[in-house]
C-alpha cells in the first residue's frame, strides 16, 4: 500500500526505500480523493473558482512588475493565437501565472497538482469552449478584465471578472454533463 501511494519504493534485490517525491504521492493522492468521493467536475471548477479567487486577492498586494508584465504578455499571445491548441496552452499559463503570482507556495504546488489531474479534461473543456467564437470572446474578455483589475488593484472588479470567466466553464460543464445522462 506505502508503494502504491508512492510512499515507499520496493526495489528486488536491493531493498525497500522511502522515497520523497512529494509531488508523485500528492497527485496520486488527490486522484484517489477525487474517485472516492465521487467528485463532479462541477465540483472540481469550483474548488478552482475559490482558490483563484485567493490567488487575486493576494496577487493584489504582492505581484510583481515582471509576473504583471509576464500576464500581460500571455494574453497579447493569446489575441495573436494561430490554433486552439495554442490558446488553450496559453490559458493555462495565465491561470498559472496568476496564482504564482499570489506568492503563495502552498497554493501553487495545489494548482499545479489538480492542473495535471485534470488536464486532459480541462485541455477539453477549452478546446470546446474555444470553438464557440462568441464565448471565446467573453472567455478572453474575463481574462483581460482580471489583469486590468490586477493593473487597479480593483479586488471586486477582478473578483467579477473571475465569477464571468467560471460562469462559462459552469454552463459547458453542465451541457457536458447532461449529454453523457
Amino acid at each position: 500500500m506505502l508503494e502504491m501511494m508512492g510512499l515507499v519504493e520496493c526495489l528486488q534485490g536491493s531493498g525497500n526505500y522511502v522515497r520523497c517525491d512529494t509531488h508523485d504521492y500528492m497527485l496520486k493522492f488527490f486522484h484517489m480523493c477525487l474517485v472516492l468521493q465521487q467528485a463532479s467536475y462541477t465540483e472540481v471548477l469550483e474548488m478552482r473558482r475559490w482558490y483563484e479567487a485567493g490567488a487575486i486577492e493576494m496577487a493584489m498586494s504582492c505581484a510583481t512588475a515582471e509576473e504583471l508584465e509576464s500576464l500581460h504578455q500571455i494574453l497579447i499571445s493569446m489575441d495573436r493565437a494561430d490554433s486552439l491548441e495554442e490558446d488553450s496552452r496559453l490559458d493555462l499559463a495565465f491561470h498559472n501565472s496568476l496564482v504564482l503570482a499570489s506568492h503563495n507556495r502552498l497554493l501553487s504546488f495545489y494548482t499545479a497538482l489538480f492542473n495535471e489531474l485534470l488536464d486532459q479534461f480541462i485541455r477539453s473543456l477549452r478546446t470546446t469552449i474555444l470553438l464557440d467564437g462568441a464565448q471565446a470572446q467573453l472567455l478572453q474578455q474575463s481574462h483581460w478584465a482580471i489583469y486590468n483589475a490586477l493593473m487597479e488593484k480593483d479586488l471586486d472588479a477582478g473578483l467579477a471578472a473571475l465569477e464571468q470567466h467560471f460562469k462559462i466553464d459552469r454552463d459547458y460543464i453542465a451541457q457536458a454533463e447532461r449529454s453523457r445522462q
